[in-house]
């Protein structure tokens, strides 16, 4: 990591099959648990995976529009809030899914609290080479996108991208059409083109084993295909 950010990134993404997605949606109701919350704990568990460690923060962004009488108001209301899970003693997945649940639904109780107050709170050792509390962002967009109409205008959405990031890494999921698009941000300083490849991969390939197996503990989860595990084990 350099002493300071160049914020140069990139960008690969990646789409779930309509099974997969089906599959998690099901999973996600039969644990009472929300589909953001099931894909969360999917990707904790491949962070542990990679790391070892056990206590994780991921960040995550509230709307702030969660009372009626400020819906129409124009303005930027986004608040981020950190989302701290204990993944000791290599649970199953149905077991993670819990605990990943009720600390999502502790956050939202306190998402009213700006984030900036809660670092200077925890009077938190400022580094300018990484963000505080969390140096990853999950999202999950699942609200569909409306038609604006404007008279004698014609209004086309642009993907576009700056090339700049603020965090290690930023994964945004998005429901469109019965699919999971993932489109995983990355920080140029820190990882190679060719492991956040990889790194989209593993988390489509756990996903599936999720979906296949939701009490398999998370150390027993799958994370290579058939090609990279040929690579690997034989040749």
């Amino acid at each position: 990591r350099p002493a300071a950010p160049s914020y140069r990134g990139g960008r690969e993404r990646l789409e779930l099959s309509a099974e997969v997605t089906a599959g998690l949606k099901r999973v996600s109701r039969q644990s009472s648990a929300t589909l953001f919350t099931t894909l969360l704990a999917a990707f904790k568990t491949l962070l542990w995976r990679y790391s070892g460690v056990e206590d994780i923060s991921v960040g995550t962004l509230i709307a702030g529009r969660n009372r009626r009488e400020t819906e129409k108001l124009i303005g930027l209301f986004i608040n981020a809030v950190v989302l701290r899970t204990d993944l000791s003693g290599a649970p199953p997945f149905s077991e993670l899914l819990k605990r990943v649940r009720e600390v999502t639904l502790g956050a939202y109780m306190h998402q009213d609290l700006p984030f900036e107050r809660l670092v200077d709170h925890l009077h938190t050792e400022r580094d300018i080479s990484q963000a505080p509390l969390f140096q990853i962002l999950f999202l999950l967009q699942n609200v569909p996108l409306g038609t604006l109409e404007l008279p004698g205008i014609t209004l086309t959405p642009i993907d576009y991208y700056s090339g700049a990031v603020a965090y290690d890494l930023m994964i945004s999921i998005r429901e469109e059409r019965q699919t999971l698009k993932i489109r995983l941000d990355y920080s140029k300083d820190l990882f190679d083109e060719a492991t956040i490849q990889r790194m989209l991969k593993h988390y489509s390939v756990l996903l599936e084993g999720v979906v296949s197996n939701p009490e398999a503990r998370i150390v027993d989860l799958p994370l290579l295909d058939e090609a990279e595990r040929k690579q690997l084990l034989v040749d």
